[in-house]
């Protein structure tokens, strides 16, 4: 880091946990930030209300090592994200926009949701200008730490932990410093967050004239009125329901214990379409909850254990502007599947 001085005051002023020893990083350690809505008990009561209601928030699919592993190898083998030809479509032609955009200012970037951090490195390795300091945001640690690794030859990284999907005011440390851009990578992001959550919190985090990177996974008007049928293998998969199924080997439900199955759903016809996997239980099975005391699974009982949207451009173009957002580029791979936005708050 630049300045672990400086990094320990904004930590204490921001309400979050900053891991270096006395103001001096040791050899071989890296400072992480620790928002307080991944505090124990607040992460113990989101897991007990999760069991509770059989609807498991997407975000608690990758905070165990494990399960990050297991996912990053779902996003290798699935992801249209990791395939040359789209980086090429989407990716690339977005970070260069992006690029000219914020030209010779300076700028903070802040990544929600980076994953593994390879979207941000492909724009590092392209950009002309690097931020003056990065904030790489997951609810996993283990790729929060990850994506800083891997960014940390090209800007000052920082690696925060944090819920986004139960966060409500702008947390202080989105902050730029004085003078500075603020740039926000939402990718990945948008499949699996309520639409009006992650409009409102793109609306409610930014100012006036900061820049916004969006993904999104599409489909086309077809496939979204015709139950996804080109899509649905991406989820109903080897990769992906071990990934899944990783979620209940860690409260003690196993395979043997349900069935998952698959089911498309339309939230807004022609435009908007979820897929989502629900474990039906085989048998009664006594899922223990983190503050003592058990909630029985019962037999034939399904379990919602994930969603992931599909848009079409127009429900982005149409939510964008909604949510107080011009839209200053898009770009949309030529399979269909995959598209970026670079966004500007609207006012002055």
């Amino acid at each position: 880091m630049r300045d672990s001085g400086k990094a320990r005051k904004r930590a204490g002023q921001s309400g979050l946990v900053d891991m270096s020893d006395g103001g001096h990083l040791m050899d071989g350690c890296m400072p992480v930030w620790v928002d307080s809505s991944l505090f124990p008990q607040a992460s113990q009561l989101r897991l007990e209300e999760a069991l509770v209601n059989r609807r498991i928030p997407a975000g608690m699919l990758y905070m165990t090592h494990h399960q990050a592993m297991r996912w990053l190898a779902v996003h290798e083998r699935w992801s249209p994200s990791r395939k040359a030809r789209v980086m090429d479509e989407v990716y690339r032609p977005a970070f260069r926009d992006l690029g000219a955009r914020v030209g010779e200012m300076a700028y903070w970037l802040f990544s929600l949701g980076c994953g593994g951090g390879h979207k941000e490195q492909l724009f590092f390795e392209q950009a002309d200008r690097l931020p003056e300091e990065t904030l790489v945001i997951d609810i996993s640690t283990i790729l929060a730490v990850s994506s800083a690794l891997r960014l940390q030859s090209f800007s000052s990284v920082r690696p925060v932990v944090a819920d986004l999907d139960v966060m409500g005011a702008r947390p202080s440390w989105l902050e730029a410093a004085p003078g500075a851009r603020r740039v926000v990578f939402f990718l990945g992001m948008l499949p699996n967050m309520d639409p009006d959550r992650a409009w409102n919190l793109l609306s409610s985090w930014t100012d006036p004239g900061d820049l916004v990177v969006l993904s999104a996974n599409m489909a086309s008007g077809a496939e979204l009125s015709n139950g996804l049928p080109g899509i649905v293998p991406q989820y109903d998969n080897p990769e992906t329901r071990l990934w899944i199924q990783a979620f209940g080997e860690n409260i003690g439900v196993f395979s043997r214990d349900g069935d998952l199955g698959y089911r498309v759903f339309t939230v807004l016809p022609g435009h908007l379409s979820a897929i989502g996997v629900d474990l039906t239980m085989r048998r009664d099975v006594p899922v223990a909850l983190p503050g003592g005391g058990t909630v029985v699974w019962r037999e034939g009982e399904s379990i919602c254990l994930f969603q992931s949207l599909r848009y079409s451009d127009e429900a982005i173009q149409s939510r964008a502007g909604n949510a107080g957002f011009n839209i200053l580029s898009s770009h949309l791979s030529g399979c269909g599947e995959e598209g970026t936005y670079v966004l500007q708050r609207a006012g002055s």
